[in-house]
Formats: C-alpha cells, sequence, structure tokens
C-alpha cells in the first residue's frame, strides 16, 4: 500500500458533520482548545489523534502525569489502539517532569523546544499538550509572549501542528491568553450550559480560509464522539438579532464569472454582478442574501472595504458576505478590517476551486455577531497607517511609527519592532539598503549602533520567518544580538529612547546609500544586493529572542537537561493499567565559573536502539537552584 505524501496532509479535529473551514488546521500552526469541564475533552482529543493516524501523520501526546490512563480513555470510544501506534513507531508519548513549571521558567522556552527535537518529534506531524496550563507562565504577559513566539517559531519551521489543550484557566491566566492570540492559529472554546456542549470558534485559521466568531452545538454520538449540529436560529444575547423572515430561495450574487459552473453547483437563485456598485443595488430587500465578492491585485481596498459595510448595514446580521482571493492575497490587517467591517469568510487564494461550494455551505446560516457601528474612515485609517517605506532618519522614523501605532489601536492592528545589533565589521548603511520594504508602513533605522526594523501589520507567528525573507539569510548571521519587541507601549518606549539619544549626540542618516541604490521591483532577496558579512554555523536548534533568568548559559552536550522524560509505552496487548518504573540515574554535574557542565558521553540507555527499549524511564533530576518549593499551582491557566 502506497504512503500518504504527508507534506500535503492537515490535522483535523475529526468532528462529525463540522464544516472542514473550522475543522481543518493549518500546517504549521498552534492551536489553543480550552475546555470548562477537563473530561469533555477526550471525545476530541480521540477523534483527532484517530484521524491523523489513519492520514498517516506522526504523532506526539504530551502529558503531565501517568499515560495509561490517559491513553485508556482515548481507547474507550472504539476507534483507536495506541498500543499498536506506539509499537509502530507512528506515536510517541512523553511525560512531564516534576516541577514543570519552574523548570520551564528556568531553562525556557528554547530549551523545550531543544528537547522535542531529542526525542525526535518528526516534522509535518501532530503534537498534542494536555493540560497545557503550565506551559506558559501566564502570570506574566511578556514572557508569556516570548514563549509562545519560541513555540510558534518551532511549529512552523517543522510543519507541526501544535494542539494545546488548557483545562484550569483563571479569569486572569484567560485574559492573558486571550492576549497570545496573534502567536496562535486558532482558539476554541468547549463550553457547556443548560442547552448542552458546543464550540465557540474565537478565531480560526485553516487551509481553507479564516473564520471568527462562530459556534457549533455539540450532541454525544453511540460512540461518545461529538457530533455538531448546524443551527439555522442563532443568538447572541449580546445583540439585537432580527427575527428571520420566511425562507425562500437561497440569492447568491457573485463577481468572478470564470467560477459560474461551479457556483451553480448549489442549489439557489444565482446572479452575476460586474461590480461593487452593482452588488449593493442586486442585493437590496434580500436580507437572506449570500455575497461572493473577489479580490485580485486590481482592486481598489477602499471600495471593497465601502461595499462590505454599505451591505452589512443595508442588509444586516444574516447576510453571508464572502471575500474569494484571487491570484492576490489581503495583508493581515486588510482581513482584520474586512472582518471587522463585515465578512463572515475570508477564501484564501491556494483554496482549490472545487472545494469553493462546500465553503459556501459552510456559512449558510450564520449570523454576524459583531457590533454594526464603526467608524469606518476611523477603521480604514488604521490599515492605510502611512505613504512611507523603506529607510528614514531617526526624528521621521519615530514620529511616523507613534502616527502609525495610534490609527492601529481602533482594530488592534500588530506591530513588531526588531532591534539588533550587526555583527562586527558590518558596514550599517550598506546592511539597511539591502532590506527591501516595498509595503507602506514597513520603516528601517539606526543609531550608529543598533538597527531598527519596522514591520506594521506582520503577526507575531510570522516574524521570524518575514525577517529572514527579508534579510535572506539566517537573522544570527546578520545581527549578533537582537529582539522583538511586540506591545505597543514598549515600542513607544523604545521610540522615546531613541529620541532621547538623539537629543544627546548626533545620529547619522543614511540617506545617501539610498539615493544611489536602484529600485528593486519585487521582494526576490537573491536579486537585493547585501553587505558582506561573515557567516557563521546555523544552529537548526530555534533559540528565544529574550531567555528568562538562568543560573548561568547551558552547553549543549549530547545529554541535554531535560523538562520531561520519555514513556515509549511499547506493548504487544492494550495498555496495563499500571507500570513498573525503573529509575534510570543521571550523571553528577559539576560547576565551574558559573557553567553547567554535562559529560559529553553518550549515555546507552538513552538510545532507541538499546536492547533494553522496553524501560520505562522514570523522572531525572535536573540541576538547578537551590530553593523553597511551594505548593502545586491549582489556579485555572490558559
Amino acid at each position: 500500500m502506497q504512503k500518504p505524501n504527508i507534506d500535503k496532509v492537515c490535522a483535523r479535529l475529526n468532528i462529525s458533520e463540522l464544516p472542514s473551514l473550522t475543522d481543518s488546521m493549518s500546517k504549521g500552526g498552534m492551536y489553543a482548545l480550552i475546555t470548562e469541564t477537563p473530561p469533555t475533552r477526550f471525545p476530541i482529543l480521540a477523534s483527532c489523534l484517530h484521524a491523523a493516524l489513519q492520514d498517516g501523520l506522526p504523532c506526539t501526546i504530551i502529558l503531565p502525569e501517568q499515560a495509561a490512563n490517559f491513553l485508556e480513555r482515548l481507547e474507550s470510544f472504539g476507534q483507536l489502539n495506541t498500543s499498536y501506534a506506539i509499537s509502530d513507531g507512528t506515536l510517541q508519548v512523553l511525560l512531564c517532569q516534576n516541577d514543570f513549571t519552574k523548570k520551564m521558567f528556568r531553562f525556557g522556552a528554547d530549551t523545550f523546544a531543544k528537547e522535542l527535537d531529542h526525542f525526535d518529534t518528526r516534522p509535518n506531524g501532530l503534537l498534542i499538550f494536555d493540560k497545557a496550563d503550565d506551559l506558559f507562565s501566564l502570570h506574566d504577559i511578556s514572557l508569556a509572549l516570548t514563549q509562545a513566539d519560541t513555540l510558534a517559531d518551532w511549529c512552523a519551521e517543522r510543519n507541526v501542528t501544535a494542539l494545546l489543550c488548557f483545562s484550569h484557566l483563571s479569569s486572569a491566566a484567560a485574559g492573558t491568553l486571550q492576549s497570545l492570540m496573534d502567536k496562535l492559529s486558532g482558539m476554541v472554546h468547549l463550553d457547556g450550559d443548560r442547552d448542552g456542549l458546543g464550540l465557540s470558534f474565537d478565531y480560526w485559521q485553516s487551509p481553507e480560509g479564516t473564520i471568527a466568531a462562530k459556534h457549533y452545538p455539540l450532541t454525544p454520538e453511540v460512540s461518545g464522539l461529538y457530533k455538531a449540529i448546524r443551527l439555522i436560529e442563532q443568538t447572541n444575547p449580546g445583540f439585537d438579532i432580527p427575527a428571520q423572515p420566511p425562507l425562500g430561495e437561497q440569492k447568491f450574487y457573485y463577481m468572478d464569472a470564470q467560477l459560474d459552473s461551479m457556483y451553480k453547483q448549489l442549489p439557489g437563485d444565482w446572479q452575476f454582478v460586474d461590480s461593487m456598485v452593482s452588488v449593493v443595488y442586486a442585493t437590496r430587500g434580500n436580507p437572506l442574501a449570500t455575497v461572493v465578492l473577489s479580490y485580485d491585485k486590481t482592486t481598489n481596498l477602499r471600495e471593497l472595504a465601502e461595499t462590505v459595510h454599505t451591505l452589512r448595514l443595508g442588509l444586516g446580521k444574516r447576510a453571508c458576505i464572502v471575500v474569494h482571493e484571487k491570484a492576490s492575497s489581503l495583508r493581515y490587517q486588510n482581513e482584520a478590517l474586512l472582518l471587522r467591517l463585515g465578512v463572515n469568510l475570508v477564501i484564501h487564494r491556494d483554496v482549490a476551486t472545487g472545494r469553493l461550494p462546500l465553503l459556501l455551505e459552510s456559512v449558510k446560516g450564520q449570523v454576524f455577531e459583531r457590533n454594526m457601528e464603526v467608524n469606518f474612515e476611523a477603521a480604514l485609517a488604521s490599515v492605510f497607517p502611512s505613504s512611507l517605506r523603506g529607510y528614514q532618519p531617526p526624528a521621521r522614523f519615530t514620529k511616523e511609527i507613534h502616527n502609525i501605532l495610534v490609527r492601529s489601536e481602533r482594530i488592534n492592528i500588530p506591530s513588531t519592532l526588531l532591534i539588533g545589533v550587526p555583527v562586527n565589521g558590518t558596514d550599517i548603511g550598506e546592511l539597511l539598503s539591502g532590506i527591501v520594504l516595498s509595503r507602506a508602513g514597513d520603516l528601517s533605522c539606526s543609531d550608529g549602533e543598533y538597527c531598527y526594523l519596522f514591520l506594521n501589520g506582520c503577526p507575531e507567528s510570522a516574524i521570524l520567518v518575514t525577517i529572514e525573507r527579508l534579510l535572506g539569510m539566517d537573522i544570527d548571521a546578520v545581527f549578533q544580538s537582537h529582539r522583538f519587541v511586540t506591545r505597543k507601549h514598549d515600542i513607544q518606549a523604545e521610540l522615546d529612547a531613541l529620541n532621547r539619544t538623539a537629543t544627546v549626540r548626533e545620529l547619522p542618516d543614511y540617506s545617501e546609500h539610498f539615493r544611489s541604490a536602484k529600485p528593486e521591483s519585487s521582494l526576490t532577496t537573491e536579486t537585493t544586493p547585501r553587505p558582506e558579512i561573515q557567516t557563521a554555523l546555523i544552529d537548526t536548534v530555534p533559540t528565544s529572542t529574550a531567555q528568562p533568568e538562568t543560573p548561568g548559559p547551558i552547553s549543549e552536550p549530547q545529554a541535554a537537561p531535560r523538562l520531561f522524560a520519555q514513556s515509549p509505552l511499547i506493548k504487544t496487548a492494550s495498555i496495563a493499567p499500571k507500570v513498573a518504573a525503573r529509575v534510570v540515574e543521571v550523571p553528577q554535574v559539576s560547576k565551574q565559573d558559573g557553567v553547567v557542565e554535562i559529560p559529553s558521553a553518550p549515555n546507552a540507555t538513552f538510545a532507541r536502539n538499546h536492547p533494553s527499549g522496553h524501560i520505562v524511564f522514570g523522572k531525572e533530576p535536573v540541576p538547578r537552584a537551590k530553593r523553597s518549593i511551594d505548593k502545586p499551582h491549582h489556579n485555572k491557566s490558559r
């Protein structure tokens, strides 16, 4: 039997009757599943794991406690045989060590990512972290953002889809997790009320598009797994939703004549319109209309946004407005603007044409639940931050970014400021001129010591990939040290510091390098002139941009201090409820000059081909500073 090409297979929640737009997950994405009642998570995790194994994806599960009971619960739904999957090598189970939260704070998210590589977490697979409440330091939003950024970069570089399950969140931790949404590809709540369980999608990216603010009630099947219910009548107590008019023939309005035959696969009255103005007039008096607008390189964003806003105000909350990308993609902030103004769904340009009827069917009956009272001009101004781009002298650089931050507050457009020290011997003028910034609002500057690169509308999940694409090489080959600033008040503080430096001394102006530079017509980095920079060995393991305090730098021998212990759990029969464990002693370490040195000789008991591979490894002591041990933390956190 020919194995499937897992490079093109995406992980799924695999919930029956749930539209693929909210059921599938993008490769390299990090998703949060938040449950108010912890036992209700098992049917979703079982369905998701079963689909991934059936599709041939390598799977890894990270658990905070013994795995036997957890795997028994997953197998109780009758779909999974975890023993076979473990022995087959398609599933591995890892256990968190004791005091995981403290060790995570001490060693940092980058060490956690290295240990995932150490335990051979394979690319293009699925990673499930159960009870991920302790994975992030949700009491410190700045540290949590850094941790999420590191893990998101790790997932993106390896095309690993991560599903993080949160089940004990306090109100404060829930607020912090909400602020991490820019780092996540999706967030869904599994909550319940008197009417039963339901999935509430705050935001969800899939290979077929992006959707927000959608709810699906769930009902249990005979097997115990969930089935989604598509309700035409959806209500939200926070908004006044008009009564639904009598049902008639579904009316569709579309602008892409090339998709005429494809769209007509859906039953209903289809009408082609050739302009934005025509669609506004054609849909008057039809509050249940489904409108498919097209976006390509020739589309005027203001006209598109104005059309969406006019349609939403004129047709009400029950009309479905869809934007279909054609050979061109909307920028992050433009997509956020359209979703805020009234769009139900943005269909990405990479979605196969044959999937369009299913996507249109998925938004049928959906109610737009956001507040429609929006200041259109102010919202539009927030996504047109500046006419400037590229290098700017320090005074104009700080002033322009300040204006961008003020205008972007209305719809919370994300921004990132990279501050880096170039490697020794680098000509800063040549370095800045080699970074081609073609999008308005993307600016660069330098004070002669630090280089500043500001990216407007760049989600934090794409920061590292975008920066290295602009540089044309690994970021560590260009900057000997660097950091990312993403919170707006922190960016403003850095700008104020740059202004204070300008009052103390005269800052260099590198504009002369750009007057002599030839204009570039594309973002292709291969044709961009680069300064002569001495490259170094590239570490394949991603590094954290800001590490927590540690006793000292930790070397990278073959046996690095681990945050979790491997639990092979290889059985020929069903998983036994209790497994005898054998503790493996870790060699003593020595401290000299603040550096923890770990013997570099390989430990044979950790080798996968060791003859005692059936042994279940126990918890291993990790070198750490002596301090008092608090009682286990049981606050709800997400």
